[in-house]
């Protein structure tokens, strides 16, 4: 956490600046002579409609809780209570669709119909997949930045009429995050015609965990006993699978009836499990849970990012019960966070300095420049980790299990590698399921890293500066694996060994963390408009002098981080 003297000068920058104080908002009851960081528009939009969110979540979860004992109670076959279940559903989709875009529910209908089709027609020919990513590239840029050729009265001239409606949320906004969602089905849809699709995706993916894969970390809800579920070892060790344990864990090809009896489903099984459950042909084929899967209203306002086959599997699977205990201690811990980043926002105004550029305009010394680097990005963690885990706590509240975005602190990371373990964590995953392991993974590791992180740009927005992050981000991860790679234990054992070891791998996640920062706040917070500003901190032999005193007090800090990844294991296993 920042110091009192680095509070109380964000503090004096922000009012000093006539910009930075109208971001400021009057604080909360606990707080009534103090004012209250709401500049950031995604926290600002969470926390205006949290009252209503927290009502469509009682009512949700009230509605399908009824609904499936109704429908246990008097609908004895489990198949067509599945699909009555999924007509609901659609039904409650299509309702909150038309309440809050109005008009632009109709696209977003119209753009899932043309991707069913192309998923329908081109399915288990070469042409699928070539198809599915020039859809979803080119609707994604037609949607942001040809925009005004999405209007009713454009389609049909005698409902222009209907444009006039003003839309709640609108509608382009919400189609990067169902882009991923179409070309998970599309794909999932592609592979179930090839018993060997899912096989040859699950034995890719547990080899990620390889020194040389781009994602260390996956799910922390992962069953011990899979392949993929073993995180790599500090030292960067490569976890040992074979591809004969990979495939002794996937079920049996499938065949081609009742789309439920297949399905060997039990109440223990993890997310991971239900992601490598095959799906039979007839799921895909249905329209009703394309429709259930593509705004399935939980998980379609911010994520986390579900695969279809873990979707599909788990809604079939409707006597399935989280216990609630769990969930209610879920949603202790968020309500404790969300206290304490409200309080932090009354007192530490990162977000009103970085939008209003009050920060720059200061010029402070290099060492507030350091401390607010990382501050920013600690900010940044923790309003996307109170997002995130509140539409999961919705999605486990409706008995759908996802994988958690921030699976730990972002300080618990050792490298640029392990950062992306535990920041939007689905989204990783699905990167590595539909793009990572298609483009050769392992195999071609530098296309594979570059074509990831382009895409990964892309999808946040069209922008120069965001695509620089991406290729930035790219260098310093190919290099890195192959440092790694060399540096394994096999190789420098003794080296491992040592006593100078630690202090190494210290030293290069303080130097970790520094690049980071840096490369976050040019991506996603001040943009590279200040770089210049950023070279002027340090360009000099004060700045250098602070840097290197921070480079010092960070590895003494990832100290204590080396230590708890060397002993949290065994306590684990115990």
């Amino acid at each position: 956490m920042p110091t009192p003297t680095h509070t109380q000068e964000l503090e004096r920058i922000c009012l000093e600046s006539p910009r930075c104080t109208r971001r400021l908002a009057p604080g909360m009851a606990l707080f009534p002579d103090r004012r209250e960081d709401r500049s950031d528009h995604q926290w600002s939009s969470f926390r205006r409609n949290l009252p209503l969110l927290l009502t469509a979540l009682v009512l949700w979860c009230l509605i399908s809780s009824l609904a499936s004992l109704v429908l246990s109670y008097f609908v004895a076959d489990k198949e067509r209570r599945v699909r009555l279940k999924g007509v609901l559903y659609a039904l409650a989709s299509i309702v909150t669709l038309a309440a809050l875009h109005r008009n632009g529910a109709v696209w977003l209908l119209l753009l899932a119909a043309c991707n069913y089709f192309v998923a329908r027609s081109l399915a288990g020919t070469r042409y699928l997949v070539p198809a599915t990513w020039l859809f979803a590239l080119g609707t994604m840029f037609l949607v942001h930045h040809k925009n005004e050729y999405f209007s009713l009265g454009w389609l049909i001239p005698s409902l222009s009429a209907f444009d006039e409606y003003a839309q709640v949320m609108r509608w382009h906004t919400m189609y990067n995050l169902m882009v991923l969602r179409l070309i998970s089905f599309n794909l999932d849809h592609h592979w179930s015609l090839d018993d060997r699709g899912d096989a040859r995706t699950d034995r890719d993916t547990a080899s990620l965990s390889s020194p040389s894969a781009v994602f260390l970390k996956l799910s922390s809800t992962s069953s011990s006993s899979s392949p993929t579920s073993s995180p790599p070892s500090s030292s960067g060790s490569s976890s040992s699978s074979s591809s004969s344990s990979s495939d002794s864990v996937l079920p049996l090809p499938l065949p081609r009836s009742s789309p439920l009896e297949s399905l060997k489903l039990s109440h223990s099984q993890s997310y991971s499990e239900f992601a490598r459950t095959p799906i039979t042909r007839d799921f895909f084929a249905s329209p009703l849970f394309y429709l259930v899967y593509v705004f399935y209203i939980p998980l379609y306002f911010a994520g986390p990012i579900i695969s279809s086959n873990a979707f599909m599997a788990q809604f079939s699977f409707s006597f399935r019960r989280i216990p609630f205990r769990d969930v209610l201690l879920y949603a202790a811990r968020l309500l404790a966070m969300f206290l304490f980043f409200e309080w932090t926002l009354h007192y530490i105004y990162t977000f009103a300095v970085v939008y209003s550029g009050a920060w720059f305009e200061a010029r402070p010394e290099p060492y507030y420049v350091l401390l607010f680097g990382y501050t920013a990005v600690h900010s940044m963690w923790f309003k996307f980790y109170i997002i995130w885990r509140f539409f999961r706590l919705w999605c486990l509240s409706d008995n759908i299990e996802c994988i958690e975005n921030m699976p730990g602190c972002v300080d618990l990371n050792g490298s640029v590698r392990g950062f992306w373990s535990i920041w939007h964590c689905s989204f990783n995953r699905w990167l590595i399921r539909y793009l990572y392991v298609p483009l050769g993974g392992n195999k071609r590791y530098a296309l594979a890293v570059f074509a990831t992180f382009t895409f990964t740009a892309v999808w946040h927005d069209l922008e120069l500066h965001l695509l620089l992050w991406g290729w930035l981000m790219a260098l310093i991860i190919v290099p890195e694996a192959l440092v790694s790679m060399y540096f394994s234990q096999r190789r420098f054992g003794s080296l491992h060994a040592g006593p100078y070891w630690r202090h190494l791998v210290a030293f290069s996640m303080a130097l970790n963390a520094i690049l980071i920062i840096s490369l976050n706040l040019l991506g996603f917070s001040v943009g590279t408009g200040v770089a210049d500003d950023l070279v002027w901190a340090f360009y000099n032999r004060k700045g250098l002098y602070y840097l290197a005193w921070t480079l010092l007090f960070l590895t003494s800090g990832y100290q204590l981080v080396v230590e708890y990844r060397r002993v949290w294991p065994k306590k684990k296993k115990q």
